[in-house]
């Protein structure tokens, strides 16, 4: 079963804390998927440069400054690793009913096949090769996942027409 982004996230007001490189594609995937998308950071707009930009021509909310942790409310958020899952503001939103999440959290939830994880500092995209192509088989769904590979959600993408 493919993930659905169009119909768990249509109509709901998600937040991303962090407007870094990182959080790009998911904010792009959460707008074409009908998300209000609410976008938290620390930096001004001016410091945020091109991504920042970016996120306001997608239409993005943008919340920042010294406060962008104040206050939040919605449906969804999801935290970049940096951000611990017990600070006070967060564990606010969550009592407010806010489902407090993470991009690879979210990924791990939902993979459509069996995850294999690869750490350490070399050979990790050589490495994630080979057990991609050791595990292709017919009829078998494979994703390759890493810092420069997104294929499953970019295939889902397809799969679901967004």
């Amino acid at each position: 079963m493919c993930f659905d982004f169009q119909k768990m996230f249509a109509g709901k007001t998600v937040t991303l804390l962090g407007a870094g490189v990182s959080n790009m594609p998911l904010a792009e995937v959460l707008i074409k998927a009908g998300a209000h998308l609410i976008v938290r950071d620390r930096k001004s707009i001016e410091a945020l440069g091109e991504a920042g930009a970016r996120l306001q021509d997608m239409g993005a909310q943008m919340i920042l400054g010294e406060d962008y942790l104040e206050n939040i409310k919605g449906d969804y958020l999801f935290r970049s690793p940096g951000f611990r899952p017990d600070l006070p503001q967060l564990l606010q939103a969550k009592d407010g009913g806010c489902v407090i999440t993470s991009e690879m959290e979210m990924f791990l939830e939902h993979a459509p096949c069996p995850v294999v994880g690869v750490t350490g500092s070399d050979g990790k995209s050589t490495t994630t090769t080979l057990i991609s192509k050791i595990l292709e088989k017919p009829r078998k769904q494979e994703s390759l996942f890493g810092r420069k590979y997104w294929r499953t959600a970019a295939a889902s993408d397809q799969r679901n027409g967004i």
